[in-house]
């Protein structure tokens, strides 16, 4: 994983609400979509400078926690008040409850869906979530090195129906209680901090 960060200067009122920061989210995906055919693994923080923008472009499950820890620290460090993420995932769509294995990740999943989701909360557990049906040409699906995809019809989810959302990227601001996964918060992000620390020519 090799993230990428930058500040986005905002000039006073700006992205200073919930919906303001996700809508502005939203925006980035659908042009990312409209221009590349894909759309980067992003969060935008807001801090009291601007917004810090994020891509994290993890390739398996270890860069992924590794992702997050980051995230997680970096929500502490800057005091952040709200965050908006930005990420291309399976989801399972659950058409027989009684066939459905909840062990077997989305991604393996026989009735699962390919969607774009844009997820933003704040410190006070607000939050908004919004998805984008994704479509591929045939030969395509999911080729990143041809991705070109096509977004379907936007789908805001109402927040009292999201609210019992879980997982590990559903609201980063939130203490797990899962000691063992706090533990390997903070291990992954040691090395994280190593791997940056190298990278920029330490010892």
């Amino acid at each position: 994983m090799k993230p990428e960060i930058k500040t986005i200067k905002v000039k006073p009122g700006e992205l200073e609400t919930l919906t303001a920061l996700h809508e502005h989210a939203v925006s980035l995906a659908e042009k990312s979509f409209a221009d590349h055919g894909s759309a980067p693994f992003l969060w935008l923080i807001r801090i009291e400078s601007g917004v810090l923008a994020i891509n994290t472009p993890w390739e398996n499950v270890r860069e992924k926690d590794q992702a997050v820890a980051t995230i997680r620290q970096i929500l502490r460090i800057f005091d952040a008040t709200m965050y908006a993420f930005i990420a291309e995932a399976w989801i399972t769509v659950v058409t027989d409850p009684d066939k459905y294995d909840a062990k077997v990740p989305p991604s393996r999943q026989p009735d699962r869906e390919d969607v774009l989701m844009v997820q933003s909360f704040d410190r006070n557990d607000n939050h908004l979530y919004t998805r984008f049906g994704v479509f591929y040409p045939p030969g395509r699906q999911r080729a990143r090195s041809l991705p070109w995809g096509k977004l379907r019809a936007r789908d805001d989810w109402p927040q009292d129906a999201h609210s019992g959302a879980t997982g590990r990227l559903s609201n980063v601001f939130k203490h797990t209680g899962d000691e063992a996964w706090d533990r390997e918060v903070d291990r992954s992000f040691a090395e994280f901090v190593e791997m940056l620390h190298k990278a920029r020519g330490g010892g």
